[in-house]
């Protein structure tokens, strides 16, 4: 018996150790730079047989380690690569005696002497990459203008958007913050990397979600995530000091400068930049579609930005403007988690407060005729606005395991705001008329209304300034905010699965002290609301490139409370607003469904998205428009209808055996129902003619009580398509580009906006490279309008940029740049938009054809 029994196991042993060595094996190493020893994120590490088939592929994470498996048994060659270092290739040899694990150890590469230079490309370098939940683009494979920053980059990207006062959208998603090596970049401002940072020195780009600093520390999912663009460095850069500078005039007065200057280290960052421009800021390089004109927009900004960690880990139409505003602030924050037993369960402290003081300042000059023959209005106006405002808040929470992978949540959040603004309106122009006219002599030296004085110019007295202060438009506000935030929530994550569900429960309270003095309006209002808001978020990952995510916060919002003041804006005779005490908050429903794959051998990426958001007591605008004068008188008002749908698709594939073609799509389809009121009046004499006297708050209501307005609906279905075709070798590139916004719009009022309307555009651009540092950038694409009732709408724009740089001095540091904009001179100054209120046509005074000559260092 006893010894059957010994047989049976020895059989069962010997059937265990045959099938443990028939178990595929795995090789694990690290990637690092022979010069600089740091490691190297993302290298290519692919295993090939002895005829060079590809057997297994991955890359490198963020500490260069990389694993794969092997499926059988004998000889391998393993290469690794990577853009800017030579080839790696090192043989890897497995029998039955190899152990499971195969440590290949460090294995170093050489990097190139192109380091700040445009990259040799010899197809290997994928424009995207998909690891896990973050989208990886590399730089090297996209080519910009010499001296380009990193906007001209970055307008490139696949499913990446940037509208044309800079908002950047990723897979429909605003991007929030940019950051650099992982770390804050300016504290959210993502225009000052967008407009400064030097193209050159940036390796990758990864999109994803950042998680919030608790998941990080914990390993708990909050479901608080920010959508963020990571700009990773050249790693060859780190220990060393980075300066940029660019100096440029150009015809029409047009010029621009800035310098850059940067320091990068593992541990921390150092960066000042400062920029004055009068071109808007606008850089070559990068597709621009449809984007307009923002005006003659002369900027001037400076800043710096600090980092260091001590190392250890963690887990508007006729109007005239001119303006200008600065302010400073500081901001810091605290958090700490303490684990307690068992793992899951912690507390958490996190505190954060902040500073602002800032000053804005507006000139405005306007020409006013009405329609019904009216005396003509002339009107030169200045405001100004200091305030200051500083806030805090502190949270704490608990978190407790309940289950294998279930955590139960609490927490609780204090915050506080302060914001003192005091904004005073000057009618300059009342020093054409008796009593002002004898306290500044010099204006009346001016001449009518028909010669406007210097925009800008300001009496030196204020004694002056004050005996036209526009009492009525005049504010005095504080705002003290108290929030209460209690949050209650459960969290089950796998590998595979992340659900998060929970409530929040937010009393709030806020006081406001408020003083207008032209309308004897010196009051304090207190409310307090309680909101309650749910969210749901469940993830599904296939595997580390297949992702699903489905979402839905429901959410409430608050008229702002100077909307709830018996309060009268008419500084702008043409558009007169007011207050409503009887708004009531909204509520918010938001459901998004996203769903993204990804194949790195092909270099194939998909992404596709479902968003759609309602609105229920959504805070609308009742306009009455009067006929005979041409006057809107605005008030807010509740109103139910308000919703929107939107679909996106991006499809992004490298093609033939180099991939050096490539093909990149983005389709997108929306819905807008837009609801609103809408009422119209004939009376010559309902709108005062300032300065002469001033109308009250009840005698304008009395304008929204005389009449019955009706409700507007506006839906707008629209289809949108990028696709771009591109080729890519050693010294060139060429790309072909075609754009096609259609929109389809019905409304129930407005027959003027009942249009089908058609903005297409289709181009091709170029970039060349030659050995002795001269580079050549064009690119030129016919931007079309059809549909529109008026002729000057409907039309074919040739626009056409080109750029010709030549780089000297030792390793080409110093390059002078050729640039001329609108070649052809047949950009247009008109845009059109459509809503529920109104159709608006507008033209915007900008000069688009110059040229200019650069000298970069």
């Amino acid at each position: 018996m006893k010894k059957k029994i010994l047989l049976v196991l020895l059989t069962l042993l010997g059937g265990t150790g045959a099938a443990l060595a028939q178990q595929s094996r795995v090789i694990q190493g690290q990637v690092r730079n022979a010069q600089t020893q740091s490691v190297v994120e993302y290298a290519s590490a692919v295993l090939l047989r002895q005829d060079s088939s590809v057997v297994r592929g991955t890359t490198t994470d963020s500490a260069g380690a990389f694993t794969l498996v092997v499926p059988d048994k004998g000889s391998y060659l393993l290469r690794v690569s990577y853009v800017g270092y030579t080839t790696a290739f090192t043989p890897v040899h497995v029998n039955p005696m190899s152990p499971d694990t195969i440590r290949l150890g460090e294995i170093k590469l050489q990097s190139t002497d192109n380091t700040l230079r445009t990259a040799t490309v010899t197809g290997v370098a994928a424009r995207v990459e998909q690891k896990e939940d973050t989208t990886m683009f590399n730089a090297s494979a996209y080519r910009v203008p010499e001296g380009s920053s990193l906007e001209a980059l970055v307008k490139q990207l696949p499913g990446v958007e940037v509208s044309d006062d800079g908002k950047i959208t990723w897979n429909g998603k605003e991007v929030k913050e940019l950051l650099v090596n992982g770390k804050d970049f300016f504290k959210g401002d993502t225009k000052v990397a967008m407009k400064n940072l030097p193209v050159e020195v940036v390796n990758r780009i990864k999109a994803y979600d950042k998680a919030s600093d608790y998941t990080e520390l914990t390993g708990i999912d909050d479901g608080e995530e920010t959508t963020v663009l990571d700009i990773s460095t050249k790693r060859q850069l780190n220990e060393s000091w980075v300066t940029n500078a660019d100096l440029a005039y150009g015809t029409e007065d047009r010029y621009s400068g800035k310098f850059f200057v940067n320091r990068f280290t593992d541990q921390g960052r150092i960066t000042l930049f400062g920029s004055a421009n009068n071109v808007g800021s606008r850089g070559f390089g990068g597709p621009r579609g449809f984007t307009m004109p923002q005006g003659l927009i002369a900027q001037k900004e400076a800043g710096m930005d600090f980092s260091w960690e001590n190392g250890k880990q963690k887990k508007e139409a006729g109007r005239f403007t001119l303006g200008d505003s600065k302010s400073n602030g500081a901001n810091a924050n605290l958090y700490m988690v303490r684990r307690i037993g068992q793992k899951g369960r912690n507390i958490s402290l996190r505190a954060q407060g902040g500073y602002t003081k800032s000053e804005s300042n507006n000139f405005s000059i306007s020409n006013i005729t009405y329609w019904n023959g009216r005396p003509s209005q002339f009107l030169n106006q200045y405001s100004t606005q200091p305030s200051v405002s500083w806030n805090y808040n502190v949270r704490v929470g608990y978190a407790e395991p309940i289950a294998k992978n279930l955590f139960a949540e609490v927490r609780y959040q204090y915050s506080y705001k302060y914001t003192d603004s005091d904004r005073s309106r000057f009618n300059l122009d009342s020093l054409f008329y008796a009593p002002y006219a004898d306290l500044w002599p010099q204006y009346a030296s001016f001449g009518d209304s028909d010669n406007y004085p210097v925009i800008g110019t300001l009496p030196t007295e204020a004694d002056v300034l004050m005996a036209v202060r526009d009492l009525n438009n005049s504010q005095y506000a504080t705002y003290k905010y108290y929030d209460h935030t209690v949050n209650v929530g459960l969290r089950y994550n796998t590998e595979a699965i992340r659900l998060n569900a929970g409530v929040d429960f937010n009393p709030e309270r806020t006081r406001l002290e408020y003083e207008r003095p032209g309308q004897n309006i010196d009051t304090m209002v207190v409310r307090k609301v309680f909101n309650v808001s749910p969210q749901i978020r469940f993830r599904y990952r296939f595997n580390k490139t297949t992702n699903l995510d489905l979402r839905y916060r429901g959410s409430a919002s608050q008229p702002t409370m100077t909307n709830l003041l018996e309060v009268v804006d008419d500084s702008d005779p043409l558009n007169i607003t007011m207050g409503n005490p009887g708004l009531k908050p909204s509520w918010n429903n938001n459901l998004r469904a996203m769903f993204n794959t990804y194949d790195a051998t092909k270099q194939r990426g998909m992404m596709a998205a479902l968003m759609f958001t309602q609105t229920r007591n959504s805070v609308s605008n009742l306009m009455v428009y009067d006929e005979a004068t041409g006057v809107r008188y605005t008030r807010p008002e509740n109103i139910n209808g308000n919703w929107s749908a939107n679909g996106h698709y991006m499809f992004n594939s490298a093609l033939g055996e180099k991939k050096l073609f490539n093909i990149h799509t983005f389709t997108n389809l929306s819905y807008n129902n837009s609801v609103g009121y809408v009422s119209s009046m004939s009376s010559a004499s309902s709108a005062p003619i300032r300065p002469m006297y001033l109308t009250s708050y009840e005698n304008y209501n009395n304008i929204f009580a005389s009449v019955n307005p009706s409700r507007s609906t506006t839906r707008t279905t629209g289809v949108g398509e990028r696709l771009n075709l591109s080729y890519r070798t050693g010294w060139y590139d060429i790309g072909l580009e075609g754009r096609l916004n259609y929109q389809h719009s019905r409304s129930t009022l407005q027959e003027n906006a009942n249009m089908d309307t058609w903005n297409f555009s289709y181009g091709a651009n170029a970039n060349f490279s030659f050995n002795w540092g001269m580079s050549l950038s064009t690119d030129i694409r016919m931007n079309s309008r059809r549909g529109f009732a008026e002729s000057s709408m409907n039309t074919n724009e040739l626009i056409w940029n080109a750029q010709l740089s030549q780089s000297f001095l030792k390793n080409k540091a110093a390059t002078i740049s050729l640039q001329w904009y609108d070649i052809l001179r047949q950009q247009s100054n008109v845009s059109r938009t459509i809503n529920a209120m109104m159709r608006s046509d507008s033209w915007t005074n900008a000069i688009n054809s110059y040229f200019m000559v650069h000298f970069i260092y």
